[in-house]
């Protein structure tokens, strides 16, 4: 399974759609590691999850001249890739290197990552087009990424999605492209996502992890460790509840969605 993060606008959370979501469904469906491999010149977020056992990290330079060759090696010699395009120039060099080299047809889906800006959106559909240019039977999924959870998702991608209460009786951006191919994935803002690449792990890694961490508390309790060891371990028990309850209530619908967007 072959998998590309896509959208020429800087910004709308690119990687983090490409690690919490794209590597792990990949690693959750297969059971196979993922090679993730990211073309930015001027970001390397991928680095950041230098501990996990799911995912191998690649940074590739943007090598223009060889970039058809260099894409052409990637998805003919590894299996299981997901790759994170940079914005602006990147984008279209990306895209025209698939094209050209006829490696599109490898790619199993592009997933776009949007913000809830109008420019944003405007340049996911743009992106849509362009793809669907290449490959007409390409698909194509739209990834609104850190929807708040006390806000609804209409309501905040409402320029995307359209104004659902027709109060300003606006049609959303998504009206641009066909009903059939408006497939949509999200992923909620939440604090974890931020302590999951502090910790170089995926969420996915931190909630499954083999660690009783309440029955290291109560070890330490009843050996009267030091307060700070017994705070830093209760600091951890927090986070991986937290991971495990966001894997349950949003990684595990979204993958479901992504099986049913691709018939898996």
């Amino acid at each position: 399974m072959n998998i590309v993060l896509i959208n020429s606008k800087g910004g709308v959370g690119k990687s983090t759609i490409s690690m919490q979501i794209a590597s792990t469904y990949i690693f959750q469906t297969t059971g196979k590691k993922v090679n993730h491999f990211e073309f930015d010149d001027e970001n390397q977020d991928n680095i950041s999850f230098n501990k996990s056992t799911i995912i191998n990290t690649y940074s590739k330079k943007v090598d223009k001249a060889n970039l058809r060759e260099n894409l052409t090696d990637i998805l003919m010699d590894y299996e299981n890739v997901v790759i994170d395009v940079g914005a602006n120039k990147t984008t279209m060099f990306i895209l025209d290197a698939l094209l050209k080299s006829g490696m599109v047809f490898k790619i199993d889906i592009f997933i776009v990552p949007i913000m809830d800006g109008e420019s944003d959106a405007n340049s996911a559909i743009n992106i849509y087009k362009k793809i669907k240019e290449m490959d007409a039977n390409a698909t194509v999924v739209f990834a609104l990424n850190r929807l708040k959870e006390d806000k609804d998702v209409k309501s905040q991608f409402d320029i995307f999605l359209g104004d659902e209460r027709n109060i300003f009786n606006e049609k959303g951006i998504i009206e641009n492209i066909p009903e059939q191919d408006r497939h949509i994935i999200q992923l909620e803002d939440s604090d974890v996502i931020k302590y999951s690449k502090n910790f170089g792990l995926t969420i996915w890694e931190l909630a499954l992890t083999n660690r009783d961490i309440g029955l290291e508390i109560k070890d330490a309790l009843n050996k009267e460790t030091n307060k700070e060891l017994i705070k830093t371990l209760s600091f951890k028990k927090g986070i991986k509840d937290d991971c495990l309850n966001y894997l349950k209530t949003n990684l595990h619908p979204t993958f479901l969605e992504i099986d049913k967007i691709i018939n898996y």
